[in-house]
């Protein structure tokens, strides 16, 4: 069985705040790029399949919301990868990766608009994809790259009228270092 760790940076961009919105921000706004940090464990299911529980901090700014605000994401995920080794005695390898991941996530209430959300963090559901190479440089240690897409839904309790539906989407990129234990 195989165990790692993986730590690094992630970029989100290109990112919408869409749903039923306050009439003041309309029904869709911008987010800024959001830096943020992830850590992940990876624990293999076979030779090609994966299982991955991550922790993931985002800081995020929406057009007209003030901010930043942190964005929590904890999600497990399943994946496929397939190690193509080059050397034997040297292991250069890469293994090339996809992961599909569900979980939830928490946002500071003024990222929504504090007119939204009547108190507290908001708490809602959140899924995403991942494509990634992992360069192994030794046989115990890897440079990771992967690129993807995230969602973030919220269904935040309201001042006015009852429920509201307010999601976040965007493009990622991720850099980090990933840690082997055999």
């Amino acid at each position: 069985p195989i165990l790692r760790f993986d730590a690094g940076f992630h970029l989100g961009a290109l990112g919408r705040v869409k749903g039923e919105l306050p009439a003041d921000f309309g029904d869709d706004l911008s987010l800024s790029p959001s830096p943020g940090v992830y850590f992940r464990a990876d624990i293999a299911l076979g030779r090609f399949f994966l299982f991955r529980p991550s922790l993931q901090w985002r800081s995020m700014k929406a057009d007209g919301a003030g901010g930043p605000h942190d964005l929590f994401s904890v999600q497990v995920g399943v994946g496929v990868r397939y190690e193509f080794q080059f050397r034997r005695n040297d292991v250069v390898s890469v293994e090339p990766y996809l992961f599909v991941m569900a979980g939830i996530d928490a946002v500071d209430r003024p990222l929504i608009g504090e007119d939204v959300i009547d108190e507290g963090t908001s708490f809602g559901p959140s899924w995403g994809v991942r494509a990634g190479l992992i360069t192994w440089v030794s046989p115990r240690v890897g440079v990771s790259v992967a690129t993807g897409f995230e969602r973030s839904d919220f269904f935040p309790s309201t001042l006015s009228d009852g429920r509201r539906h307010v999601y976040f989407t965007q493009l990622v990129a991720e850099a980090g270092v990933t840690f082997r234990i055999r």
